[in-house]
């Protein structure tokens, strides 16, 4: 059997179903596979899958262990396509915990210490004279997404009417996601003004490199190492900390996880969790206000009761001569003290009198 023949004949199966990235991914995964396991693929049985499963176990981490049993899983699926072998058939009829390529629980992954809005403020304007990295920063930051999804891009997955860009994420999944206007623009400019001639084959990329290929997920990173390290970041500042610092901060003003989840792609919300990081300085400022002890220097002023409707309010009484009145009233009181007293000689009640 021509074991490259066989690996390539995997690639343009899974071509035809996943993208690019989770190509590569899952053709080194079976690489692996079959010189652990070199035998014919009609004959790999459980016991070969518990083996390769065991081994995985044993030398990577459990968050890698998950894209190595998908590898795995898709391979039966070509094995049964190509060999007529049912093996993966009878490994979902297992159950769950009998299952070799169920993965391990994945470990939550260290807190991400995000960017802040002025420090992305920084990048982009450090990136101004380069259009190409100008437009990538912007579009990593404003769609959410990750360098894998954002090398994959095409032309004709930006959305200029409506302000969109539709996505090819993991797991052979497209969605599509609001793009704000600031990283539109700069990806026109880039467009008109900076974009290489492309190569055969790569017409429809939207980011080329200086020889008008795809641009590649090793080459985003540099780029945003070479910003960071330009404005004298000392965070530790990679492609994906821009999907963790834009959930962190549409969580803060105030979007709910169900609504953050429809633009960042999640799967569900639990994963989404791990992304938000709230800024330590909001944190402080935050805590301190909660916990103060001290009165506000004002207290808020009482907002006037509402007037009665026009029908419920008392009918007020003709307005009077203000001094006549006053006049009149103290000389009728004057008159009735002195007829008071009157009455009081007329009656020598000195007792009351006197």
């Amino acid at each position: 059997m021509d074991e490259e023949y066989h690996i390539r004949q995997f690639k343009d199966y899974l071509l035809s179903r996943k993208a690019r990235g989770t190509t590569t991914l899952y053709t080194i995964a079976v690489k692996q596979f079959r010189q652990l396991i070199p035998k014919d693929p009609k004959n790999i049985n459980i016991s070969d899958i518990r083996k390769y499963t065991a081994w995985i176990k044993e030398n990577f981490h459990k968050n890698t262990q998950t894209s190595k049993f998908s590898a795995i899983k898709a391979y039966l699926w070509f094995i049964k396509e190509k060999y007529n072998s049912n093996l993966i058939g009878t490994i979902r009829e297992l159950p769950p915990q009998e299952d070799p390529l169920k993965p391990a629980t994945p470990e939550i992954p260290p807190e991400k210490d995000i960017l802040t809005k002025t420090e992305i403020q920084r990048l982009f304007k450090a990136s101004e004279r380069n259009l190409r990295d100008h437009a990538i920063l912007k579009t990593l930051y404003y769609s959410t997404q990750r360098r894998s999804s954002i090398k994959d891009i095409d032309l004709d997955d930006i959305g200029w009417n409506n302000e969109t860009v539709t996505v090819k994420a993991k797991g052979d999944r497209t969605y599509t996601v609001d793009l704000h206007p600031d990283a539109l623009q700069s990806i026109k400019t880039y467009l008109e003004e900076e974009r290489e001639i492309p190569k055969s084959g790569h017409e429809n990329a939207l980011f080329l490199n200086g020889y008008g290929k795809r641009l590649d997920g090793v080459t985003i990173w540099r780029i945003v190492k070479k910003y960071a390290l330009k404005i004298g970041l000392k965070k530790n500042v990679y492609p994906h900390l821009f999907r963790a610092t834009a959930c962190s901060h549409m969580d803060a003003s105030g979007m709910t996880l169900h609504q953050i989840r429809e633009q960042t792609g999640h799967k569900d919300v639990k994963s989404l969790r791990t992304y938000i990081r709230p800024e330590k300085d909001m944190i402080r400022t935050k805590v301190r206000d909660s916990l103060s002890l001290t009165e506000p220097t004002q207290k808020p002023t009482k907002e006037p009761e509402p007037k009665p409707p026009v029908e419920m309010q008392t009918p007020k009484k003709p307005p009077k001569d203000i001094a006549y009145n006053n006049t009149e009233e103290i000389r009728i009181k004057e008159l009735e003290l002195e007829l008071l007293k009157l009455k009081l000689k007329q009656t020598n009640d000195v007792s009351i009198y006197g």
